[in-house]
């Protein structure tokens, strides 16, 4: 039933930076991931 079909939705928020992500995923783990995944991706370049 919906108990094995569940969907996690996680989001990502840096206050600091102006950034909010947000990620869906079958588990926990991998919304999470997902999330930080596109937070790493949004940050500026380290030295620019």
């Amino acid at each position: 039933g919906e108990a094995h079909d569940q969907t996690f939705r996680v989001q990502c928020i840096m206050d600091d930076l102006s950034l909010h992500t947000e990620a869906e995923g079958k588990s926990r783990r991998m919304a999470e991931q997902l999330a930080a995944q596109l937070a790493l991706e949004k940050l500026p370049e380290a030295g620019s």
